[in-house]
């Protein structure tokens, strides 16, 4: 009797042996399927990121109207000091709080308002923010190159107080080594800028910043040389014609890595497509200029244009900023109140 219960003990713990293993082969089965789907299915990439986005705005509302009515319920709280609500975890350098019309009916800009939202603000892998003295980039080692550029290009700095620099040179401060000359010679691909260096022709040293190597990608020379130094030199037409200009733009790097040509030894992709975004504040006179931290009108002009000799205008490239943000999984301009960050993102023309 004793050595049949033996015998059926043993079969028991057999059998939750067997069903822990099935458990286990089905979990990893699960994960080694998410990880496949989200380093080979941009959409997927693009999909999580536009979802935890979602999710973190809910959870800001929901908090939101949790203090509300508790204001509303306890008047007298109005006098303690208010709980700071801001994650740690984040790049503070980059965020802001976004902020509603104006009761006049000005466009509220904030500041920071370049600053695309990208993994980067929670220090996430292969996202690694850079900042230089006036513009920033996010850098991914992955590519070996940055996925975006942002700055604020003024009328006052459209001076030219320098010549070309021209001294590419490696980037000492991504951890992780930038790409190097080496990468690019004889590769056939210029070193083509992100933030162009006329931009910041009205400092040496801001300048200077733009040869960074974190600051170039592969770009073919009919591309560089043409149609994307013809936006360039009109973007700065535009700043000079409206005060100001918030400037984006970078690769569209929508695939993993090992899915692009690349050149070099750190095999730097080449992408296929570029975009760049410009947002145009429209001002009433020039006392409304004068307080940059408001506009009556907004201007939104995206381009997504591929990566080769394109003999038309960039105009035929032109597209809405959410088509790039489906493409990028980028946020941009996330610091406007939404109504108006929707009106100016979802068409393609002014």
């Amino acid at each position: 009797m004793a050595q049949k219960k033996r015998k059926s003990k043993k079969q028991t713990s057999d059998t939750k042996i067997t069903i822990i293993f099935v458990i286990v082969i089905i979990i990893s089965v699960l994960a080694l399927a998410g990880i496949w789907c989200y380093t080979h299915q941009p959409e997927v990439r693009a999909w999580l990121f536009q979802t935890f986005q979602r999710a973190e705005q809910f959870k800001e509302e929901l908090a939101s109207d949790g203090q509300q009515q508790e204001k509303a319920q306890h008047p007298s709280d109005d006098s303690l000091p208010a709980k700071d609500a801001s994650d740690g975890g984040e790049d503070q350098s980059l965020l802001s709080t976004a902020v509603p019309p104006a009761s006049d009916g000005l466009i509220l800009l904030p500041s920071n308002l370049a600053f695309p939202r990208c993994p980067a603000v929670k220090h996430a892998p292969d996202h690694e923010l850079r900042h230089f003295t006036d513009y920033d980039i996010c850098y991914r080692e992955s590519y070996e190159q940055a996925e975006w550029s942002a700055y604020q290009l003024e009328r006052s700095e459209l001076v030219k107080n320098t010549s070309r620099s021209n001294d590419f040179r490696p980037d000492p401060q991504i951890s992780t080594e930038s790409a190097s000359l080496a990468d690019y010679r004889k590769s056939g691909y210029d070193r083509g800028h992100l933030a162009p260096a006329a931009d910041f022709a009205y400092s040496p040293e801001a300048m200077s910043e733009t040869f960074y190597m974190s600051n170039m990608t592969p770009q073919a020379p009919q591309f560089n040389r043409g149609i994307w130094k013809d936006l360039e030199e009109d973007v700065r037409s535009w700043a000079n014609k409206y005060g100001r200009a918030y400037v984006i733009c970078g690769p569209v790097l929508d695939e993993s890595a090992d899915r692009y040509a690349t050149i070099g030894a750190s095999k730097v992709v080449i992408p296929r497509y570029f975009y760049k975004i410009v947002l145009l504040p429209v001002y009433e006179d020039k006392d409304d200029f004068a307080t940059p931290d408001d506009c009556t009108k907004l201007i939104a002009r995206a381009y997504l244009i591929p990566n080769k000799q394109c003999d038309d205008s960039y105009e035929a490239y032109r597209v809405s900023i959410n088509e790039i943000e489906s493409r990028t999984g980028i946020d941009f301009f996330y610091l406007l109140d939404d109504s108006i960050e929707e009106k100016i993102e979802s068409k393609a023309s002014d």
